[in-house]
């Protein structure tokens, strides 16, 4: 049985998680062949299905091909060996399509694709989604690889921000700029802005929706600028931050969960 789970930021699904690689083509086929929103091309699909001239049909990144009552679909930008072809009957092809659409209209935090051993492809909606972000081991230092929560990706952008001004630092904006009269700091794309005791942070490229700042107070933003410092000095192979309620957590894992 393979299984595959996306999950949805603020405006995109996104790959999350998967048992096993060669069923990687179910989320491309989703997001990148159907698609969602105004963007989806589900009656484009069904119109293809019932055309007895068209047994091909190329996209930019998802291919398929009508062989004798089944539908082979591929990802043209990608090896077999690294996403996978999924076979469907016509009957299978209309029923992902349908259930695709129906899900996207619910707007769900995140979605599980399970292939039964029969052919079989089910979904499932799971709406409790613990906020988190996580960063993985890469060279030497942690990059963002994912994060199902805008706000919680803000304090990524802040913790792994590379300073292009020399007399900025994680350490001076927490101690002596917080304490200063200076209302806001700016470096490259990081904002960082402060209103009595609450501190904001933004990674703002000039369209950035201003609601997806991360707004905290000094005390913690400090505290969470230690847990990571801490976490770092283990190594761990990802390090993950969640966020319960107005607890924020930071730790490490050697598997992605």
């Amino acid at each position: 049985m393979k299984r595959l789970v996306i999950d949805r930021d603020h405006y995109y699904y996104r790959f999350k998680k998967t048992n096993n690689f060669d069923f990687f083509i179910i989320f491309t086929f989703l997001t990148e062949g159907i698609g969602y929103g105004k963007n989806s091309r589900a009656s484009e699909f069904k119109n293809w299905i019932i055309d007895i001239e068209c047994n091909e049909y190329n996209g930019n990144r998802i291919c398929m091909e009508k062989e004798d009552g089944i539908i082979i679909i591929y990802d043209q930008l990608e090896s077999e060996l690294d996403s996978g072809i999924l076979e469907l009957t016509r009957q299978q092809f209309l029923k992902v399509i349908n259930n695709w659409e129906k899900l996207c209209k619910q707007n769900p935090k995140e979605i599980i694709v399970t292939l039964h051993n029969n052919g079989e492809i089910i979904f499932e909606i799971n709406n409790n989604v613990i906020p988190e972000a996580v960063l993985s081991s890469v060279g030497g230092k942690y990059c963002y690889i994912r994060s199902n929560d805008r706000h919680l990706e803000q304090v990524v952008y802040f913790l792994e921000h590379k300073f292009e001004n020399k007399e900025l630092s994680h350490s001076f904006i927490l101690s002596e700029w917080v304490d200063s009269k200076e209302r806001e700091c700016c470096d490259g794309w990081l904002v960082v802005k402060k209103r009595g005791n609450n501190i904001s942070l933004l990674r703002d490229s000039g369209k950035a929706d201003k609601s997806s700042a991360f707004v905290a107070t000094k005390e913690k933003l400090r505290n969470i600028y230690l847990q990571f410092e801490q976490v770092k000095l283990l190594e761990p192979k990802y390090i993950i931050i969640t966020r319960v309620g107005d607890d924020i957590k930071v730790e490490g894992a050697e598997i992605e969960i």
